[in-house]
């Protein structure tokens, strides 16, 4: 089955406050609750222990999408804003024998700010950005992944500016936080609260995973007045990985990790300041660590 999907112009806002969405959530819940009374499920899961359902043949994925100018707008928890926006987004799925997915997105602007105050706290700008993964479920999970960036760079808001804002949010973020708290206690009660009949849990035989990091250019901007204050760090490589393996009554793992910068700058630009004495810390860094 293959399936090409491409959509341009894409714009969604969402900014309900919490307490609206805490009451759609507990409503539908109800009215789940309420249809689940009216119906007997005991009879069907009798009937399914008892016949052996057929095993279902595998069917071949291969689903690519392609979104151009794409917005999005959403208040995850009151006041605080979350704004998106991104050039070109393409995502890809293969399932054959392993599963493979793939995301590239190119030229993206994230912002987080205030809803109330109006202010930006920070923006994260994305150059060209890949994320590849695979995964295999059978006979043991073995799960992929690899991360590549040509360039990141995240700039702060004036931080008086900031705690300005901060201390006027920090309130209704608190409660807002503490709602959707006790909402999750709602929807999934703690283990210890469930019966044992209801509890299933099948360990896994293995379980290996590994993840590659590769970003050309990451960079930290914080401004204060009319100085700006650089962190800059090139050719960021990182990788981790886990080849143990988990089994019924031995767990055996092998934590493997490389970290590695060529370079790490530290630099303060001011008109007043020379470039050539501009650069406060110029070192390097490499990093390796195997933990059983």
């Amino acid at each position: 089955y293959k399936r090409q999907i491409q959509c341009n112009d894409i714009h969604v806002r969402i900014m309900p406050e919490t307490d609206t969405v805490i009451q759609f959530v507990k409503d539908f819940k109800s009215k789940v609750d309420d249809v689940k009374e009216n119906f007997d499920f005991s009879a069907g899961s009798k009937e399914a222990v008892t016949k052996a359902e057929p095993a279902l043949p595998r069917v071949d994925l291969d689903v690519s999408c392609s979104f151009s100018n794409v917005s999005v707008e959403l208040m995850p928890l009151s006041p605080l804003q979350y704004r998106q926006e991104t050039k070109k987004l393409e995502l890809t799925f293969n399932s054959q024998r392993t599963q493979n997915f793939e995301i590239n997105v190119w030229d993206s602007d994230v912002y987080l700010g205030s809803h109330l105050t109006k202010q930006q706290y920070l923006r994260l700008s994305l150059g060209n950005i890949s994320l590849k993964g695979s995964s295999i479920l059978l006979p043991s999970i073995i799960v992929n992944a690899e991360i590549s960036a040509s360039v990141v760079k995240l700039t702060f808001s004036e931080p008086h500016r900031l705690l300005i804002s901060f201390l006027q949010d920090e309130r209704v973020a608190s409660s807002s936080l503490k709602k959707l708290l006790a909402l999750k206690r709602t929807l999934f009660p703690p283990l210890d609260e469930i019966p044992d009949k209801v509890i299933n849990v099948k360990p896994s035989n293995k379980i290996q995973w590994s993840l590659e990091t590769d970003v050309k250019y990451f960079g930290i901007l914080i401004p204060i007045s009319t100085t700006f204050f650089v962190m800059e760090m090139h050719q960021f490589l990182m990788s981790l990985s886990d080849t143990g393996t988990i089994e019924s009554g031995n767990d055996s793992k092998e934590l493997s990790g490389h970290l590695s910068m060529a370079n790490i700058l530290v630099l303060i630009k001011d008109r007043t300041i020379p470039s050539s004495l501009s650069k406060m810390v110029d070192l390097s860094l490499k990093m390796s660590t195997v933990q059983r």
